[in-house]
């Protein structure tokens, strides 16, 4: 696989569970999404104490998801995935299960790159209709 194949298939993925590029090259591509990792009940003491101390805590504390897919070597392309918040991580690691595992041709979603099971009309991941 090479590299615009893996960014082809990483931006309708990434998109598909609401992540925006940040950035892309043609060894890099990061995601950005605008849900953020909260831990709710510091905010909700944050709360109590001020709403000025609760949206400071939120937009300063509060990481935004971010995935990196980071790719190297020429002929034999590696990829390197990292996320920086629980959520990101297990994106990050879903996405590269879903490009080591080399599932049956014509049982890829054509919108998000995700796997559909052979027989099934529509994506389990985007619902786009297949076929």
């Amino acid at each position: 696989m090479d590299r615009n194949e893996v960014i082809q298939r990483a931006i309708p993925f990434f998109t598909s569970k609401k992540y925006q590029v940040q950035t892309q090259t043609d060894y890099l591509v990061t995601f950005q999404s605008e849900e953020r990792e909260v831990n709710w009940i510091i905010f909700l003491v944050f709360c109590c104490m001020g709403l000025l101390l609760a949206i400071i805590y939120y937009y300063i504390f509060c990481l935004k998801h971010q995935v990196t897919i980071s790719m190297s070597g020429n002929t034999e392309v590696q990829i390197t995935s990292s996320g920086n918040t629980e959520q990101a991580k297990k994106d990050a690691v879903e996405f590269v299960n879903l490009l080591s595992s080399s599932p049956v041709e014509g049982t890829i979603c054509s919108q998000c790159g995700a796997p559909v099971i052979p027989g099934k009309n529509f994506c389990p991941n985007c619902g786009n209709k297949i076929g």
